[in-house]
């Protein structure tokens, strides 16, 4: 991922890489569940662009930010909150915070 460009969300990002504050660091930007911004054309999610800038791309495509802070719905991008995990590290972390939700028929 380029880290290139000058928009308030990608400049508000780089300012945090190294945020080191107590309790979660919330997306002030645009977000639904999780925080969103576009960056060189094309659509990110917040915590995803973040883990990357702290943690180099993740592994494999496979990859998902995860929070080990069970916030992530909640926007936040706390940088020392987000790892690269699998589909179940991070269905495992839902879990243990009781965040993961089954689709009710």
């Amino acid at each position: 991922m380029s880290i290139r460009g000058n928009g308030k969300a990608v400049a508000w990002l780089r300012a945090h890489v190294d945020y080191d504050g107590e309790g979660c660091l919330i997306w002030p930007f645009y977000r639904d569940r999780y925080g969103h911004l576009g960056h060189e054309g094309e659509h990110h999610y917040a915590h995803r662009f973040m883990c990357e800038l702290v943690n180099g791309p993740p592994p494999s495509p496979e990859y998902q930010a995860a929070h080990s802070c069970g916030r992530g719905e909640d926007g936040c991008v706390h940088p020392k909150h987000l790892s690269w995990k699998t589909l179940g590290g991070n269905m495992l972390d839902k879990t243990v915070h009781g965040t993961n939700w089954k689709r009710v028929r």
